[in-house]
């Protein structure tokens, strides 16, 4: 598989987690094992399926994506132009009401009206609850 960096910072980190998956492949109880495979994949389906119910819950998102553990959500204005109108506006108060919480996403787009989300591969199936209730709070307080 592949290993999703989002910085050249966290390039190396990437890497060195790809190695000890390589070099301790089958060796589930070393300490330096890494299951990059089957728990990475359960759990980038979890996000997912998550946001796919957040824009089933939210109007303001307008498409849902992803690839692995990197999601993304298209914020619009509902009932403007034809349906797709892009909202930076709201992809800002996500982001700041979502950090107020203690969860940190990105912004992306050309039009800026892309929440990104891109978590650790160390990620716990928790974790990704925790987010999304986080993150559903915030969708919230952007489509009030």
């Amino acid at each position: 598989g592949y290993v999703h960096a989002p910085s050249l910072g966290q390039a190396a980190t990437a890497a060195v987690l790809r190695s000890g998956h390589l070099a301790y492949r089958g060796e589930e109880h070393s300490p330096f094992a890494v299951d990059l495979s089957s728990r990475r994949v359960r759990l980038a389906l979890k996000l997912l399926d998550g946001v796919r119910e957040l824009q089933a819950r939210h109007v303001i998102v307008g498409d849902t994506r992803g690839l692995g553990l990197m999601v993304a959500l298209e914020l619009i204005r509902p009932g403007e132009g034809d349906g797709r109108v892009p909202n930076p506006d709201a992809v800002k108060v996500v982001l700041a009401e979502a950090l107020a919480r203690r969860l940190m996403l990105l912004s992306a787009s050309p039009y800026g009206n892309v929440v990104r989300i891109i978590p650790p591969l160390v990620t716990t199936a928790e974790e990704v609850d925790t987010a999304l209730g986080i993150l559903d709070e915030a969708l919230a307080v952007a489509s009030a």
